[in-house]
């Protein structure tokens, strides 16, 4: 039994055949077929006890669903890149646990079933190095509060209109409190600049292409 969240995540990911277990758990809990004892050999499952203890409530078989989401992003993850990977984590605990309970504590209150597969994309790409451990918190903070359909627009949406329309307003908020964006103004002021050329009303950040290129491959869609 794994000890801590940490410890659950690493030992999940260093699990023999876990893309196999994986899908078929995930096939299972589909159809409204899931075997709580079954589900014992995934470890983060075995950790929430909820395995252990049997799938008591909804909300219960909504988590296993969304841990089955996030792990089956990493399927294209060899083995031996998982352990290479959870050996890395091993060597600092501290930041181990911290990661871990982050992304039990996410993934328990993510209010679309689409973001532990988004969440899950990102995570593949941290640990393939595609993305620093920064970036990948604030992507999966960024995923946690924005509203999925509004990340389309990113790439599309124009931010230096003076007056936005109330659609579009709506829009520039929500990416502004994810993370994804932020206003022209804090770039001069960190620049110093006193002109009177005109800019943007908002920047991306450099989360916001990523995110934008893994919800795109989570739809199917060319980024």
């Amino acid at each position: 039994m794994p000890e801590n969240a940490g410890d659950a995540l690493t030992s999940t990911l260093r699990t023999p055949r876990l893309p196999d277990a994986v899908a078929k758990h995930l096939a299972a809990c589909r159809k409204g077929l899931a075997d709580s004892g079954a589900l014992m050999e995934i470890p983060a499952l075995k950790w929430i006890a909820i395995a252990d203890t049997g799938l008591r409530s909804y909300r219960d078989q909504l988590l296993v669903h969304k841990l089955l989401r996030f792990f089956h992003e990493l399927r294209d993850i060899p083995a031996n890149e998982r352990e290479a990977f959870s050996a890395q984590l091993d060597h600092d605990p501290a930041v181990r646990d911290r990661i871990g309970e982050q992304l039990f504590l996410l993934i328990d209150r993510h209010d679309d079933m689409d973001k532990p597969s988004l969440l899950g994309l990102a995570w593949r790409d941290y640990i393939r190095g595609k993305v620093t451990l920064d970036q990948f918190e604030r992507l999966a903070r960024a995923i946690d509060r924005v509203h999925l359909p509004h990340i389309a627009h990113l790439e599309s949406l124009g931010m230096g209109t003076s007056k936005p329309s109330r659609e579009e307003a709506a829009v520039l908020t929500d990416l502004l409190q994810a993370g994804l964006i932020y206003p022209a103004s804090v770039t001069r002021q960190l620049a110093d600049e006193l002109d009177s050329r005109p800019s943007d009303a908002y920047h991306r950040t450099d989360i916001a292409h990523v995110l934008f290129t893994l919800y795109a491959e989570h739809r199917g869609e060319p980024a």
